[in-house]
């Protein structure tokens, strides 16, 4: 399990498969949040680090907004 109670930093993370070959999710938890999961978290304080892993895995970390309808 994975927990993640007001980081001094923001802290980004991801979660993997069982066999790190697939990202089932990810976000930011930042230093007034907290975020508890089910699953392992990796954490990366490296916001370009957490980036480039996602882009690894075919994620675009920033998309472009959605216009309002």
């Amino acid at each position: 399990m994975g927990h993640i109670h007001y980081p001094s930093q923001t802290t980004y993370w991801i979660v993997f498969n069982e066999n790190q070959t697939e990202v089932i999710c990810y976000d930011i938890t930042y230093p007034n949040q907290c975020t508890d999961s089910k699953f392992d978290l990796t954490t990366y304080l490296d916001e370009d680090e957490w980036k480039t892993t996602l882009e690894q895995y075919g994620i675009d970390p920033d998309p472009e907004p959605e216009p309002p309808e």
